[in-house]
């Protein structure tokens, strides 16, 4: 935390946690800049060895960090003609409707 001994003695607890939060909070911020970095370098270097119309435009198509969120666009919903699904909706209707 490049901190000298003295200062790390004559500190309060509350100021060294503080300290620590935004330590922390910027390591974190360098390693996700170094995981972006990694994942467009692979994406350009596997893209130069593919045909033009397999490339990956994003790359998030690529490689997904646990830290993103999956947008809402992304998420499948089921399709209402299915007729085990109208089933399970009813179902589920029929027992709030009781409560």
């Amino acid at each position: 935390m490049n901190m000298k001994v003295v200062e790390f003695e004559e500190m309060r607890l509350g100021d060294f946690f503080l300290k620590l939060h935004y330590f922390m909070k910027a390591k974190e911020e360098k390693m996700i800049l170094n995981s972006n970095l990694v994942r467009l370098q692979t994406m350009e270097l596997l893209n130069v060895q593919i045909d033009p119309k397999y490339r990956i435009k994003n790359p998030l198509d690529l490689w997904r960090f646990p830290w993103e969120a999956i947008e809402e666009s992304e998420i499948e919903i089921p399709d209402l003609e299915n007729e085990r699904v109208k089933r399970d909706l009813k179902d589920l209707y029929n027992v709030w409707q009781k409560d």
